[in-house]
């Protein structure tokens, strides 16, 4: 590189575009209104990636981004350290001020989440008499732009990070800018990020009379902390197979219910089996139980689910006789948009039916 070349690449530095380590985050929530204190290091440019190679360290404990910490000797120019993968890629966000990129130069910096309410800072562009004003970053786009910037060149990805930041002047009309523009303003409203392969913006705030900048770092979500779980079918256990009574091939049970015989706490009570394909019991497992009892006026059929079991769908058939099909989708009392219960009562109005001997099936979609 000649020095003319080289002292635009310096130029350009000098605005504070960062390159990118494969550091892994765990998504957080958790606002800080104070920031995080930490340590910056701008390095050297790294085109076509960025310019600026950042080490960021100094994080406190619990802090979701990786510290790195330049080693002993790094202001060597010639340091073999400062490959692509020794820092942060990022860029600027504050067009109008600068940014020491020399070797040995270290920042006392505030770093923030980009989607942290509390940031507590001020970014200024300038109007159209080149006068400060204050700038709205806009957070959600600038993440989308990150996490979108196809072919875009570095230089493109730059003009970007300032117009949504509120602090670049350039108006845009035409051109992939323009177009990614109109692309973030379409998409990028509400954008966050959501898989492993998305990064997330940190901002780095030195002062007022120094550059802000963010450095990329991958997003991992947050790990869930539900186990994973399967869904079986399940039956309330009778007298009566779907099959023996060829009203259907599929398997389940119906048994028989006297209107009078069972109170509160005195109910009737059967197993409810999930899996057991075939009406065998050892195919599959016991769900828990189904209870059933009334008091003249209404029938009550409550599902209580064992440990570990969760209920998504309930279905239940009650009658005179028995039903004319299999498919619970078709009996009358029914929910198919349960939260994962683990106890439901259903209330059924006796004056349905004109005798007091029924006959009732109980279905339900149950995980484990």
């Amino acid at each position: 590189m000649n020095d003319k070349s080289r002292g635009v690449w310096l130029a350009i530095a000098a605005v504070g575009i960062l390159l990118g380590a494969a550091a892994i985050i765990t998504f957080s929530d958790e606002a800080n209104a104070e920031g995080y204190s930490v340590k910056m290091k701008p390095l050297k440019g790294n085109h076509p990636y960025s310019f600026v190679l950042t080490a960021v360290w100094n994080i406190p404990e619990g802090v979701p981004v990786n510290n790195i910490e330049p080693p002993a000797g790094s202001e060597d120019p010639d340091d073999p350290w400062m490959a692509p993968d020794d820092g942060y890629l990022g860029w600027c966000v504050d067009r109008w001020k600068g940014l020491d990129t020399s070797y040995g130069t270290t920042y006392d910096a505030t770093m923030w989440y980009s989607y942290d309410p509390d940031m507590d800072f001020t970014l200024y562009g300038k109007d159209e008499n080149g006068d400060p004003v204050e700038a709205e970053p806009d957070w959600n786009r600038i993440n989308y732009v990150l996490n979108n910037k196809g072919t875009l060149s570095s230089y493109q990805i730059q003009h970007l990070m300032w117009h949504f930041s509120g602090t670049g002047p350039y108006p845009y009309t035409s051109g992939a800018v323009y177009d990614m523009i109109q692309q973030a303003n379409t998409y990028g409203g509400d954008f966050e990020p959501t898989s492993s392969d998305d990064v997330v913006a940190w901002v780095l705030f030195i002062s007022t009379s120094r550059q802000t900048t963010i450095i990329e770092v991958p997003f991992e979500p947050e790990d869930d902390d539900e186990p994973e779980l399967e869904d079986e079918t399940a039956w309330a256990y009778g007298d009566y197979t779907f099959i023996a009574k060829k009203i259907g091939k599929n398997w389940g049970w119906m048994f028989d219910y006297e209107v009078g015989d069972y109170e509160e706490d005195d109910e009737l009570k059967t197993p409810f089996y999930a899996g057991a394909g075939r009406n065998n019991i050892d195919n599959g497992y016991k769900a828990g139980e189904i209870w059933v009892w009334d008091d003249g006026d209404t029938l009550f059929v409550k599902y209580v689910l064992g440990d570990g079991v969760y209920m998504t769908e309930s279905h239940i058939y009650v009658g005179e006789n028995f039903p004319k099909k299999a498919a619970p989708g078709r009996f009358p009392y029914k929910d198919s948009d349960l939260d994962y219960v683990t106890e439901l009562t259903v209330e059924i109005d006796l004056d349905d039916f004109d005798g007091d001997d029924l006959i009732i099936a109980v279905h339900g979609v149950v995980w484990s």
